[in-house]
């Protein structure tokens, strides 16, 4: 019988995929990376892939959240 190997307790990723990332703002894959190549959501490279961090999509969250509202495709020219 073979003995299973543990390496410690199971760590949370320090950074989500985007699928991850999708999920966590509650938009698709595919509105994820259009968010990116805008340059408006924070990300970084590992390799050729994408990675999000929890505490930078938060502070997108928080910088994008506004009291007013304004009707699509009317917003303000920042």
């Amino acid at each position: 019988m073979k003995k299973k190997t543990t390496t410690g307790p199971s760590l949370p990723p320090a950074a989500w995929k985007k699928e991850e990332a999708a999920a966590y703002l509650n938009v698709s894959a595919v509105t994820l990376l259009r968010l990116v190549r805008a340059g408006e959501v924070p990300h970084t490279r590992v390799g050729r892939s994408l990675r999000f961090t929890k505490e930078a999509l938060d502070a997108y969250l928080r910088e994008g959240t506004t009291t007013s509202w304004t009707p699509h495709g009317h917003e303000e020219e920042r």
